[in-house]
């Protein structure tokens, strides 16, 4: 037997896990991408090289990230919906409605039980869509947009509004545009942050859920699962009453589902190698030639006596824009 290793490979985040043999689940640190995936994943398997016996482990990889990182290490692609339904089976066997919502997009997946074989089967799906209403992405937008502080600010003056201004939500820009109009109408921020959350779970409601089955136990997972206004309003939207849920694993479900999947066994020194090879190599771009410095000349600065020292008119320019 080996140590399992699980990698979700995120649009912004690495998530990974690791499986012992005796079947304990330890969870790494979550890891920013900020632009850098491969660099993320060397990383995570550097911290979970010390966890493995002599760097023999079975390796499963998942996420919007992950295909040309399979084709690198040379190993199989394990795709989201059958990450997230094994892992469901195995820590959650009631649930039967997933929500999945991130930093670029959303997830409905409804699963059923084989008669049969007794395992968790995908019935219905809606893998999502290229709208960025909805995403985490378009909350940080707008918790800037409205001048939070951080995310959790914005979050927890939404969760604690009772009247949300009205916003559409099918469209980032229409949002954007409802805002300005809001301000300059004088509406709270309070209130029109209360409406961004309840704008993004009406979208999801509106592309994702109609005509589809929310099955008890419906479980969010996704980073903006940890947003608790999001959570309240969605179960509003959805007419859940109270049982949606969020699960302990609700950010690491992918990689926990990717160690259960993982069928290729790897020496992670070896990943380690090819990661290292392939993050040294320059960036190339089909089509076009690699950069390259040619001359370069550093200019003196000009002479003081060139400054003027009055000046007889001075100009004041103000912007006054629709919240700044």
């Amino acid at each position: 037997m080996a140590v399992r290793i699980g990698i979700d490979v995120g649009s912004d985040t690495v998530k990974t896990v690791i499986m012992g043999i005796d079947g304990e689940l330890r969870t790494l640190p979550i890891l920013s991408v900020r632009g850098q995936p491969l660099q993320r994943v060397k990383e995570a398997l550097m911290a979970a090289l010390p966890y493995t016996n002599g760097g023999q482990a079975l390796l499963g990889i998942t996420g919007a990230g992950a295909s040309s990182l399979c084709e690198l290490l040379g190993i199989d692609l394990i795709h989201e919906p059958n990450a997230i339904s094994v892992a469901i089976d195995h820590f959650y066997p009631d649930v039967r409605t997933v929500v999945e919502m991130g930093r670029e997009g959303q997830k409905y997946l409804l699963f059923e039980r084989d008669p049969v074989s007794g395992r968790l089967l995908l019935a219905d799906s809606n893998l999502g869509n290229k709208c960025a209403a909805g995403s985490g992405s378009f909350l940080d937008h707008m918790y800037k947009r409205l001048n939070f502080p951080s995310i959790e600010d914005f979050a927890k003056v939404a969760l604690e509004v009772e009247n949300p201004a009205t916003l559409s939500g099918r469209c980032s820009v229409f949002t954007e545009s409802d805002i300005v109009h809001l301000y300059q109408k004088g509406t709270p921020r309070e209130r029109i942050a209360a409406g961004v959350h309840q704008a993004i779970c009406r979208n999801y409601r509106s592309c994702f859920a109609k005509g589809k089955q929310f099955v008890d136990k419906v479980a969010f997972i996704g980073g903006v699962s940890e947003n608790p206004a999001v959570v309240k309003y969605l179960s509003e939207e959805l007419n859940l009453n109270g049982s949606l849920i969020v699960p302990e694993h609700n950010r690491t479900i992918g990689a926990i589902g990717a160690a259960l999947r993982a069928a290729s066994r790897v020496d992670l020194r070896d990943s380690l190698s090819l990661l290292g090879e392939r993050l040294l190599k320059p960036l190339e771009y089909k089509g076009s030639n690699p950069l390259k410095m040619d001359h370069s000349e550093l200019l003196s600065l000009p002479p003081e006596s060139d400054i003027p020292v009055d000046i007889e008119v001075a100009a004041l320019g103000v912007d006054i824009g629709s919240v700044s």
